[in-house]
């Protein structure tokens, strides 16, 4: 009986260690992320095509940074192209960065208020640019309100319309001129 018990005791032991181990275990790792464009991310309707997939971004620059994470946008940022290159990335660990690091980003994809978002991000800054990233100019009115979907978390500049008036709702987390 008793050498039953300490069977019985090592076999519990080893279920324990082996659930352990693989609770514990990471679902992936850094080198098998092969880095994909933002654009590829984004893709073009009104949710990313990437939804909940764990991704990596290599060579973005920060354009902007709020108090719960930053935006990346990836050159070239071209109008023409139906899908944005922008992208919002979660983190509160932002005290290292400045607008115009380039950085590498894995996390992953989810939808927050109609904006693609990366979370749980893991960041490697690579470097910093002295230039600014460039704005793509826009012409309002749009057809549709899906219009603005390929200039999401992207730098724009809104080019003037002599015979439309124009209004800025919400700005307190963005620099405008």
């Amino acid at each position: 009986m008793k050498s039953l018990l300490v069977v019985l005791s090592k076999l519990k032991l080893k279920l324990t260690l082996t659930l352990l181990m693989l609770l514990s275990a990471p679902s992936f790792t850094h080198a098998q992320l092969i880095c994909l464009n933002i654009q590829a991310i984004q893709g073009t309707g009104s949710e990313s095509i990437r939804l909940k997939d764990i991704v990596k971004v290599c060579g973005a620059t920060i354009t902007s940074i709020q108090f719960n994470g930053f935006t990346m946008q990836m050159p070239p940022a071209d109008p023409t192209y139906p899908a944005s290159s922008g992208l919002f990335v979660r983190s509160f660990n932002t005290d290292v960065l400045t607008v115009g690091d380039f950085v590498n980003v894995e996390g992953t994809v989810f939808e927050f208020t109609g904006r693609t978002v990366l979370d749980r991000a893991y960041i490697t800054k690579r470097g910093t640019s002295r230039d600014s990233f460039p704005f793509v100019d826009i012409q309002l009115p749009v057809n549709s309100i899906a219009d603005y979907q390929r200039y999401e978390s992207m730098q724009v500049r809104v080019l003037p319309q002599s015979n439309h008036e124009m209004v800025i709702a919400d700005y307190e987390q963005f620099d405008y001129t």
